[in-house]
């Protein structure tokens, strides 16, 4: 019997959001979902970070723990690669479902915003060694995203929290990780600018509108808003 096609009548749109810590990712991502605007529930949907959304208490040790073997100087590269698997695990699971929410509304277009996604596990592998790194980086390859926005590393907006235990060093140096990651996948990325010269605020909402606008215009260059809002 010949198995029936699961393909949705249209793809969704994968937008990812990557970086390393302290470049300003989730604060945009918060801005787009309070635009009502553009950001309507039915079609958009936000893939926040796992460490960031009612994380295992398990994981959130180990995040301290690394934090902690950092500060003192110890080698934290064994347990980094642990919770590296850990949220490797979890961000497939996140990018699989966006599959199962097509073929279930199979007429609809849904737009998907992650918060960092697959692709910074694999550039957390390559930074710490892990032997894992290159069955990362293919799982990463099998899972493209449609649009890539790439946040530097933001010194003036860095400040650790709960969720954030990256040194302002180590930081940096994840988020060139990352830019090697997306050049060895040959995934083209845009840069997302500071706008420097504007307060934190009102960049933070210029930031918020340069995606936005990219994300029009990749809806209107591949007719995806045949079946969505048109603003």
């Amino acid at each position: 019997m010949q198995q029936a096609n699961l393909e949705p009548d249209i793809q969704p749109l994968r937008v990812l959001l990557t970086g390393s810590c302290s470049g300003g990712k989730t604060c945009t991502l918060e801005l787009i979902e309070a635009n009502k605007d553009f950001y309507t529930d039915n079609i958009y949907s936000t893939i926040h970070d796992l460490t960031r959304i009612k994380p295992k208490p398990i994981l959130m040790h180990m995040v301290h723990e690394i934090a902690r073997q950092l500060k003192h100087k110890v080698d934290a590269a064994t347990q980094q690669n642990e919770l590296t698997q850990m949220i490797l695990e979890g961000r497939i699971q996140q990018y699989d479902e966006t599959y199962t929410i097509a073929r279930t509304h199979p007429q609809t277009q849904h737009i998907h915003l992650f918060d960092r996604g697959i692709i910074t596990c694999a550039a957390y592998s390559k930074y710490f060694a892990d032997s894992n790194y290159q069955d990362i980086l293919s799982i990463a390859a099998q899972r493209p995203y449609d649009l890539i926005f790439y946040f530097p590393f933001w010194e003036d907006i860095y400040k650790q929290d709960s969720g954030r235990q990256e040194t302002p060093r180590l930081a940096a140096n994840l988020s060139q990780s990352i830019l090697e990651v997306l050049d060895v996948l040959e995934f083209p990325y845009i840069t997302v600018p500071f706008f420097e010269n504007e307060d934190k605020d009102t960049s933070m909402m210029l930031r918020r509108d340069f995606i936005i606008n990219h994300i029009i215009g990749a809806l209107r260059q591949d007719e995806f808003l045949a079946n969505a809002r048109t603003y």
